[in-house]
């Protein structure tokens, strides 16, 4: 397996500005940022497949997303949040 960026940031071997984490989950700022307020929401297991993320997991990451929209709408005053899945490479 290649090195992925996402596990460095979870475990901490690379630099992020980490917004949130608990045991299963980890919130990030985007390193290069499509829109003001980007954020990533990573499992903090690593899945090669979509297919493969366990139900606790998947239920974390789009709960804690919801707040951390909920909390972008407020904070920047936004007009909409987008929600996408970033699909293995």
């Amino acid at each position: 397996m290649e090195t992925c960026i996402f596990c460095e940031i979870v475990h901490k071997k690379a630099e992020a500005y980490i917004i949130y984490e608990n045991e299963l989950v980890c919130c990030f700022l985007d390193k290069f940022p499509i829109n003001k307020g980007h954020v990533l929401v990573v499992p903090k297991t690593h899945y090669q497949e979509f297919s493969e993320v366990d139900g606790k997991s998947l239920n974390e990451v789009i709960l804690i997303s919801q707040k951390v929209a909920i909390s972008l709408e407020n904070l920047l005053n936004t007009d909409g949040i987008t929600v996408l899945p970033r699909l293995p490479l």
